[in-house]
């Protein structure tokens, strides 16, 4: 299930991913489309201007021995430049005869869109306005390769008899190449992308569902735990009643040592259920904390004396050190529970003619309790897991007592939701001290 969770994590984020690459890719190539495509008819308008000016240049120099050379140079320049831009130019006389041209396209194409503009067969793409001067744009597919047209006529008279029609051609075969390029690398990037996304996205789902792993194998465990503590009880239960019911004609007072161990069983597992249910609280966060003023003191100090009976039947002595008027933020029942926790551990794992001193001092930024009993101690190895929920070091003894291992696990909880620290020090046979550690605020 969880291999199937990871896989699922590792697709999904493939998928994002891939998407927002795409509409980076989609975004990018529109973008280098427009800027190469930008200028492109103001380069052919310009260009177009150039042509005119040398075309009114060389019909005012008829005579070849009256030219201007360095004029015609720097024309000649000028068109050289626009041949290595990819514009091709045609210029065309009233009678639709070549007047001068370097040009790629066919002439009929040319004559074709002439045709179209000026007799008003169809229409065109753009017409921009320049100087008192129409200029009509069309684009042309041919080869594979596409072709920017620019049209407009002049006349090179004042009389405007004598018209000329320039056609400006720029070829887009490097703008093609360019975007074809750029689509390469941007697919390239999705693919790449993509790969290291299902290679890392694994990994990284794999890390992260580590804590759900965790705490998958914590709800197991918790389950089979309650299950193992709620099995004992109820044999024991069902043992004594079949006993019970196994003799009719019995009285309740003779059969009173069944019935009693019954009792115990149903408190103990009350007692466990009411644990199981806290704890379920606290882990869908219905058990919230009730921050008000708190007299710690005088909290410690009624939480020894209602627990003082508790202790005598033990022969336990509790002896607090509390000092005077310690005021912290907190809940005061929660807190309560927590010390009747430590202090029912305590005397649970005391023997007999032997003292539990409950301390309270205040630090410079909290307050710390310290529960300090002469029981039997625990192993270092089983120091670090007391607060794992169902953890016991003697796990007889523990039942024997009545515990449940939740109690540690929820004084711990306690403690974290008041910002707080829990440590406990303890070593096999020479007691147990549990330092707790609150802030003021």
């Amino acid at each position: 299930m969880l291999n199937k969770l990871r896989l699922n994590l590792t697709v999904l984020n493939t998928i994002v991913l891939i998407l927002i690459l795409s509409i980076i890719a989609v975004f990018v190539y529109i973008l280098m489309f427009y800027n190469l495509h930008s200028g492109i008819d103001d380069r052919l308008i310009s260009s177009t201007h150039q042509i005119e000016n040398y075309v009114n240049f060389i019909e005012k120099s008829p005579n070849s021995e009256n030219i201007d050379l360095e004029e015609k140079n720097e024309y000649l320049r000028i068109l050289h430049n626009m041949i290595k831009e990819n514009i091709s130019y045609v210029v065309w006389d009233r009678d639709q005869d070549i007047y001068s041209s370097y040009r790629e396209l066919e002439d009929h194409v040319l004559l074709e869109i002439q045709d179209n503009i000026f007799n008003g067969v169809g229409k065109s793409e753009k017409i921009v306005k320049d100087l008192n001067r129409i200029f009509y744009f069309q684009t042309v597919y041919k080869d594979g390769i596409s072709y920017r047209i620019c049209t407009t006529q002049f006349s090179t008279d004042s009389q405007s008899e004598n018209i000329r029609t320039i056609q400006t051609v720029k070829s887009l075969k490097t703008e093609k190449e360019v975007l074809n390029r750029l689509g390469l690398i941007l697919f390239c990037m999705i693919l790449v992308g993509a790969t290291l996304s299902l290679i890392g996205g694994y990994i990284l789902a794999g890390r992260s569902l580590i804590p759900v792993i965790k705490s998958w194998k914590r709800q197991q465990e918790f389950v089979a735990d309650a299950s193992h503590e709620l099995r004992t009880p109820l044999a024991v239960v069902q043992t004594n009643l079949e006993v019970i019911k196994d003799s009719p004609k019995e009285t309740i007072q003779s059969q009173s040592y069944w019935l009693n161990n019954a009792y115990e069983e149903t408190l103990r597992m009350k007692k466990l259920i009411d644990d199981l249910l806290f704890l379920a609280r606290i882990d869908s966060g219905e058990n919230p904390i009730q921050w008000e003023k708190i007299d710690l003191s005088f909290l410690i100090q009624d939480v020894n004396e209602k627990l003082i009976p508790l202790a005598s039947n033990k022969k336990i002595q509790i002896i607090g050190d509390i000092e005077e008027n310690v005021i912290i933020q907190g809940d005061s029942n929660k807190l309560r529970q927590l010390l009747v926790i430590l202090l029912d551990n305590a005397i649970k794992y005391s023997p007999p003619n032997t003292i539990i001193l409950v301390k309270g001092t205040v630090n410079k930024h909290d307050v710390k309790i310290e529960v300090i009993d002469q029981g039997i101690g625990m192993k270092q190895e089983d120091v670090k897991r007391v607060f794992d929920r169902f953890y016991r070091s003697d796990k007889a003894r523990s039942r024997e007592q009545g515990g449940t291992g939740l109690g540690l696990s929820i004084a711990k909880w306690i403690v974290d939701m008041h910002r707080g620290k829990i440590n406990i020090e303890s070593n096999l046979g020479e007691g147990t001290k549990v330092i707790v550690q609150l802030p003021f605020r």
